[in-house]
């Protein structure tokens, strides 16, 4: 049974019940909740990549995420399968049809090997094959139709490097144990021209690295250069089967960007503009479009993607920010309801794009007027609907004054505050200017310290003040709607760190305090005028090796308040923040994975479910499925009504723990195995962001038929044993203890759902269907009927419980642990 509810929405409860957002209800201060925007398929350099030739789509695994790339967008097609790692390695086998991913390393070395056919992962279980085996090199040898497997490193941490393996889809075969010498941040292809795998090293003794092209025949390694790219460091390589050359980018210790080309006789350098410098990233060859795609890598998270013609480079899918951006600035222009962002640092190059974001997406508006740069200040006059931009450093030191009208940049001024960097501004409404102050000011010969306060009215810059704060950079500046000043706390003047906030009210500084927060440098703060407080994030200090900070604070105008502490690693040193007033949403975009991070008021996170005295198709199991994948909850499961025997249980609440995948029988596939996430109940809440799973079925032994349940669920940083803070409850009913199924329906072939009654013709055979393993079979879980705890198994037990049920008996179990508190 499927039931349809609101497309907006938190949880589903037998895998359909969902709880929509409703903003009549609020929340107290401690449910703010972050939630992270991530554009596919996120940063970082533990990912590889393949083109799956008969879907025409590039294939991408990082973090335990299956990415597929169709020439115009990622789409995420799987999140279970194999788990997270890095170094591992992949090769699409054309003749079956299946990518093929083999060990890497997670913490440990792993020796697993996986298959992905486009719709699921499937583990492989050979009898005999390399062993744990990461950093080592795959390509697929059509002619052959085995894949290729070279080199790496054992769990012991013993160089194999000289080791070749194929696979032919059933068995792993040892080729040969030697002939090449000593090689490391090797890449390899199938050139499918020539019938050779080509590898690429750097072989020899540390640091003498000598660049080594070989050619594997399926008999024998033959070394055909020593010329060419750099020995150095980790570069990606593409097979282009239309020009017949391999395709190399990158590498180096991420100081790369050139484009090299292997033609079975020659290397030729490229020198055109592309990718910027970077190692570890993925490129893989689409034969449709005639394109090697390239995908992300390090050491900055980059999160783009690059296609190479044999021309040229494109980038494709610009859909944010780049993803290293430290020194970035951002201002909300509220009159259009958008967060604004300028510049910032890409590796080497300082940037000077525009995007805008409004809530949903980014959207990228150009490159024209300010010149590239990092470490600027921004902020948004609101009476003249600009955002202002000032200073900063790129090729040039900055002293310039810029406007954006959500159209075009407009120079306004050369002359003001001396040319700087790290300085901070905030727009003062009440008084219709920007107030700039400190940072580090160029004085034309080095730069300086500056505790100089500035304004600008639209038209010139003033000197107001030079007393106040002592000077300093990287500090956090916010204006205060509600009291009509100007917020400053924190920052540094070389090793010194702050830990003062100050007043600015247009004539003079005030000075509030230095007890809290504790001193710190590169935080972020914003004022939250819906709830008249400023906040204040994280940062870092530096007290004999470098301190970060991952708390979070609040300021109504006369003291802090420490709030619900947060994971800071993903904004510091870079991140920025603004408040949405329009959504009432704090916004903060981080330079690490290119993660844009909302904070959303009270008012728009209460939970509520829907549904009433729904009746489950399962016995002796709940299935949640939840549909909000970036929110974390905890759901708490309270029976309602029990049976005889069950009534210590009754009115006790207990929470669903931590899903965990399992794998069992999958009758569909005659005897294959497919993956479940099962769960049991706890007595702690565990806060999860339940989307990420897909169904989870729960299992306890207060799970039982004939019984009710009322679900809830409250966010993470709410007070769990506040009442008033959970959603409506949702009454949940199991089915009747034995009644698997209805009547079969042969014009189908399929059993219907429980029709409330125990039938012998019907509910037995179903059970030994399913026992059985018969496709069409009711899921395992509904006809789950033993032990106390169901084991995700059917057996003979399973049938003799159905029997039972017809007979009339009591139940087969009675509850054997105490209950939370019990």
């Amino acid at each position: 049974m499927r039931i349809s509810s609101s497309s907006i929405g938190l949880l589903a409860i037998t895998s359909a019940i969902v709880m929509p957002l409703d903003s009549a209800n609020a929340f107290a201060d401690g449910c703010l909740t972050w939630n992270a925007n991530v554009t596919p398929p996120g940063g970082g350099a533990v990912y590889e990549m393949v083109y799956d030739s008969a879907r025409g789509v590039t294939v991408l695994f990082r973090a335990g995420e299956t990415w597929e790339w169709n020439g115009t967008f990622w789409a995420l097609r799987a999140t279970t399968g194999p788990a997270a790692r890095w170094e591992h390695a992949m090769a699409y086998d054309s003749g079956r049809g299946v990518t093929v991913l083999f060990g890497g390393n997670n913490g440990s070395v792993l020796k697993d090997i996986w298959e992905w056919d486009g719709t699921e992962w499937e583990l492989r279980t050979p009898t005999t094959g390399p062993g744990h085996r990461t950093g080592h090199v795959m390509a697929y040898d059509a002619a052959r139709g085995v894949t290729v497997m070279f080199g790496g490193t054992n769990e012991f941490g013993l160089n194999a490097i000289g080791w070749t393996w194929e696979w032919d889809g059933t068995s792993w075969s040892l080729r040969l144990t030697s002939v090449i010498p000593s090689c490391q941040a090797h890449s390899m292809v199938y050139d499918s021209a020539r019938r050779v795998t080509v590898l690429f090293a750097g072989c020899g003794d540390s640091p003498a690295l000598t660049a080594h092209t070989w050619e594997w025949d399926g008999a024998t390694w033959l070394l055909r250069s020593t010329a060419g790219p750099s020995a150095y460091s980790s570069r990606s390589m593409a097979y282009d089967s239309v020009r017949g050359k391999v395709v190399l980018f990158g590498g180096r210790y991420a100081q790369d960007a050139h484009t090299w080309e292997w033609d079975g006789t020659n290397w030729s350098e490229y020198d055109v503009p592309g990718p910027p410098p970077r190692e570890n990233h993925a490129m893989a060859y689409d034969a449709a479009r005639g394109a090697t795609v390239l995908y992300g890598g390090s050491p900055y998270d980059y999160n783009d993607t690059w296609e190479w013609d044999g021309v040229s480079w494109t980038e494709r899918n610009k859909l944010s920010p780049r993803s290293t951006l430290p020194g970035h600035a951002l201002a909300y222009d509220q009159n259009r309801g958008v967060t604004v962002l300028f510049g910032g640092q890409a590796i080497h190059a300082e940037q000077n794009e525009t995007w805008e974001w409004n809530g949903n997406q980014w959207a990228f508006r150009g490159t024209g007027g300010p010149a590239p740069r990092r470490d600027h200040a921004m902020a948004y006059d609101s009476a003249r609907g600009v955002t202002v931009l000032f200073g900063g450093i790129g090729d040039l030191k900055f002293g310039d004054t810029w406007e954006w009208n959500g159209v075009a940049w407009t120079l306004r001024a050369e002359t003001g505050p001396a040319p700087s960097r790290e300085h901070t501004m905030a727009y003062d409404s009440a008084r219709g200017v920007t107030v700039l102050f400190g940072g580090l000011a160029f004085d034309g010969t080095d730069w300086i310290i500056s505790g100089e306060t500035w304004e600008w009215d639209g038209t010139s810059w003033s000197l107001l003040a030079v007393a106040g704060p002592p000077p300093r950079s990287d500090h956090a500046m916010t204006f205060d709607n509600a009291r009509g000043v100007t917020v400053l706390n924190g920052g540094r003047d070389d090793d010194v760190y702050f830990g003062d906030t100050w007043e600015w009210d247009g004539v003079s500084w005030a000075f509030r305090g230095d007890s809290e927060p504790s001193t710190r440098a590169f935080h972020v703060m914003a004022s939250d005028s819906a709830r008249g407080v400023s906040l204040l994030i994280g940062g870092s200090a530096y007290d004999n090796g470098q301190i970060i900070r991952d708390d979070v604070w609040e300021w109504d105008g006369n003291s802090w308040t420490e709030s619900a502490s947060v994971d800071a690693s993903s904004w510091n040193h870079g991140s920025k923040m603004v408040y949405d007033s329009a959504r009432q949403a704090m916004v903060m975009f981080g330079p690490r994975g290119g993660a844009l991070w909302e904070r959303v008021s009270d008012e728009t996170l209460a939970p509520t479910l829907t549904g009433d005295d729904v009746v489950t198709t399962k016995n002796r199991y709940l299935t949640i499925e939840a549909r909000h994948p970036d929110r974390e909850s905890a759901i708490r499961v309270l029976p309602a009504h029990l049976p005889t025997g069950f009534e210590a249980f009754q009115d006790v609440p207990m929470w669903i723990s931590e899903p965990r995948e399992a794998w069992e029988l999958c009758p569909e596939t005659w005897g294959g195995y497919c993956n479940t996430w099962t769960a049991t109940l706890s007595c702690q809440p565990d806060y999860q962001k339940w989307g990420s799973f897909g169904p989870i079925d729960v299992s306890h032994e207060i799970i039982t038929p004939d019984a009710r349940f009322s679900v809830q669920a409250v966010y993470r940083g709410c007070d769990a044993s506040n009442e008033t803070l959970f959603s409506s409850p949702l009454s949940v009913s199991t089915a009747t203890w034995g009644d698997v199924v209805g009547p079969f329906d042969s014009s189908t072939g399929m059993w219907t759902p429980p029709d409330g009654r125990v039938d012998v013709p019907f509910d037995v055979i179903a059970i030994v269907d399913r026992f059985a393993g018969r496709p069409g079979a009711p899921r395992k879980a509904r006809v789950d009927l033993y032990p106390s705890t169901p084991n995700h198994s059917v057996s003979v037990q399973d049938l003799s419980a159905a029997l039972d049920a017809f007979r009339g008996m009591k139940y087969p179990f009675l509850p054997t642990a105490p209950p939370c508190g019990g």
